[in-house]
């Protein structure tokens, strides 16, 4: 018996023609622009960075820049990270460097009115701090998929305050967080400052280049503000969040990180005690210094 039935063939019809020619635009051209603009974040970041960088540059003390650490492409979690009160990006910086070398991009800010001279801080408010913040988590949001924001003290105080307004970061590391204080006076800050120029504090000949010995008093007080902010604020926060802190701390009250812990909503919450650590857990003062970074990283490494 015969067989009549015709071979299958395969006809390009002008519509099929037409739809293999936009995938080829597709696979050639608008993939490899994705890839761009993917590169072209980093790129952005940089400018930005730079124009924030060049504003200072000419008032900074040797040693104290701000630092953009980036592998040249998004990473899957980028840090922002925030020096304490009187302080600058050196104090940031070890946490920084580690961070980076773990495989992350990470951007270590200048507060307004640091890292140049005590004179600096004359005038500056707390929003400005969080203004300066706010911009640099823009940035920051360009170096990486998610944003997670660690602080030392004050600069723990606006890590948590930005998370409490926007929804969108990532986590928070809260370091030492400076809520409750062990000098009471504080409070005074407001009366005290139309009376003392300068609160000063001793400081070890190695820590000089880093920190101002003189505190200008109108901006302790605003620290004091933004530390009655916090507690307002605490409870809009989600985010999961890592506290750390001292119970040697000299400066800031270890109530505090027990208040913050308390106050949060977040359902992904750790908070980490120490035995032996000073007020500020980021740089070689520390002897905790290296478990204080491991805890970070492995509390991080699975967002």
């Amino acid at each position: 018996m015969r067989d009549n039935t015709k071979p299958w063939t395969f006809e390009i019809t002008d519509e099929l023609a037409i739809l293999m020619y936009l995938v080829l635009i597709l696979i050639f051209f608008y993939l490899p622009m994705l890839h761009a603009d993917l590169i072209n974040d980093i790129d952005l970041a940089q400018k930005k960075y730079q124009t924030e960088y060049l504003k200072i540059k000419h008032r900074l003390r040797p040693g104290n820049e701000p630092f953009l650490l980036s592998h040249g492409q998004k990473t899957k979690v980028a840090f922002l990270l925030i020096h304490g009160f009187t302080a600058s990006p050196w104090e940031m910086k070890d946490m920084g460097e580690y961070l980076y070398k773990k495989g992350y991009n990470v951007y270590g800010i200048c507060l307004p009115g640091h890292a140049t001279s005590p004179d600096d801080l004359m005038g500056v408010t707390w929003q400005d701090w969080y203004k300066s913040v706010c911009a640099s988590y823009e940035i920051t949001k360009l170096l990486g998929n998610k944003v997670v924001i660690a602080g030392e003290s004050t600069g723990g105080v606006l890590a948590l305050y930005l998370a409490a307004n926007k929804p969108n970061v990532s986590g928070v590391i809260s370091l030492s967080s400076a809520v409750f204080f062990q000098n009471r006076t504080i409070c005074l800050s407001g009366i005290a400052k139309y009376f003392i120029k300068y609160n000063i504090r001793p400081l070890e000949e190695k820590y000089k280049p880093y920190y101002y010995e003189k505190r200008a008093m109108p901006a302790v007080y605003e620290v004091y503000k933004l530390s009655r902010e916090i507690i307002k604020e605490l409870s809009k926060i989600n985010q999961p969040v890592l506290i750390i802190h001292s119970k040697k701390d000299k400066t800031v009250r270890y109530k505090s990180s027990e208040f913050i812990f308390n106050e949060i909503n977040s359902k992904n919450k750790k908070f980490i005690s120490l035995e032996n650590a000073p007020h500020v857990l980021t740089t070689v003062e520390n002897p905790e210094q290296r478990e204080v970074f491991e805890i970070i990283y492995s509390w991080v490494k699975d967002f």
